[in-house]
């Protein structure tokens, strides 16, 4: 890998993210499964269009790496621990968007790091914690067609348990 290769280029529209292309496809091709060694320099780019937008971020699981004013904002990122890293676009109330505010959020993009995968403790515990918690709803508030949709919703949630459950080891 060159150092300042673009991990991935965000193409955001605030208020909604564009349907049509929301990620450069070719850098997404060009970083899939990629497995990076400690210590490398990844360039992240993100880009916003619309007049909605004030403010770009570029986060990782550690807060935000970088923010300034929209268009296009690029930092760089010394990778360590495998991460993840996502953009946001942000902006006050207009006419283009559908909520108080303009707001856009990439899914994110994992960083592999010496053959490990993206599954942070404290991440993975609030899945679980999430988990418990719609359980819980669906038990007290769920209102289903047949008797068995419980159970399906149930099953369905014990298997992500199982899933975020072999992360933590």
């Amino acid at each position: 890998m060159q150092h300042g290769e673009d991990l991935h280029v965000l193409n955001l529209v605030a208020g909604n993210v564009s349907s049509a292309r929301v990620y450069d496809s070719e850098a997404l091709a060009h970083w899939a499964g990629r497995d990076l060694s400690p210590g490398e320099r990844v360039t992240v780019t993100a880009r916003s269009i619309g007049p909605e937008v004030e403010r770009l971020e570029i986060r990782t699981a550690d807060g935000v790496l970088a923010e300034g004013p929209p268009a296009e904002l690029t930092c760089e990122l010394v990778v360590g621990d495998p991460a993840y890293v996502v953009a946001l676009a942000v902006g006050g109330p207009h006419e283009r968007a559908f909520t108080g505010g303009a707001y856009a959020h990439t899914s994110p993009v994992y960083l592999d790091v010496a053959g490990r995968h993206v599954a942070r403790e404290q991440d993975v515990r609030w899945c679980l914690e999430w988990l418990d918690g719609m359980e819980t709803l669906l038990r007290s508030q769920g209102t289903f067609e047949t008797a068995g949709q419980l159970g399906d919703h149930l099953e369905l949630i014990g298997r992500a348990r199982e899933v975020y459950r072999a992360r933590l080891g």
